[in-house]
């Protein structure tokens, strides 16, 4: 094949997949979950044969095309009906429990103490903080969601509000 139809062709895949990506949404291409992923390895390979001639455009189209629309129902799916969503994305794992590591999760995750600790202090505890933690998850993309207790929470404008109010009273 020349490479005249060759640089052609990419140009038609790679405006298809703009078009696949415009419909599928931002989430495809930005901090994808393991499915996502998936699916862009798939694609991918995909493209490398229709650009090489290995298969038919046509094929190519079909295929990404189909990939495209099952991924976007299982999204839509996933959306509405909490059981689609768990099977297809998973539970996020539980990492820390009360202060505490756990240590099932940390295996299943394969995530050391380390790790942990480096991800907390990019969302501003050390380690000496980490009992204010109530629980942080694992997310999809990798990333942890920290829920603090309720006395470990930051001061509100309320509370400053409050702590005036009871001062006012106690002084009159």
């Amino acid at each position: 094949m020349s490479p005249l139809r060759i640089a052609l062709r990419a140009v038609v895949a790679y405006v298809f997949l703009l078009a696949l990506i415009r419909v599928s949404g931002k989430r495809l291409v930005s901090e994808a979950t393991g499915v996502q992923f998936v699916l862009a390895i798939i694609i991918g390979d995909l493209v490398d044969d229709a650009v090489f001639a290995a298969t038919p455009f046509a094929q190519f189209v079909a295929a990404a095309g189909t990939l495209t629309l099952v991924h976007m129902t299982t999204a839509i799916a996933a959306m509405y009906n909490l059981s689609i969503w768990k099977l297809v994305e998973g539970e996020p794992p539980i990492l820390v429990q009360n202060g505490t590591l756990q240590r099932k999760p940390m295996r299943h995750e394969r995530i050391n103490r380390k790790e942990i600790a480096s991800m907390l202090r990019l969302v501003g505890l050390s380690a000496a903080r980490w009992a204010e933690i109530k629980r942080a998850r694992m997310e999809e993309e990798g990333q942890l969601a920290v829920i603090f207790h309720e006395w470990a929470q930051p001061a509100q404008r309320r509370d400053a509000e409050w702590v005036k109010a009871r001062m006012r009273a106690k002084h009159k």
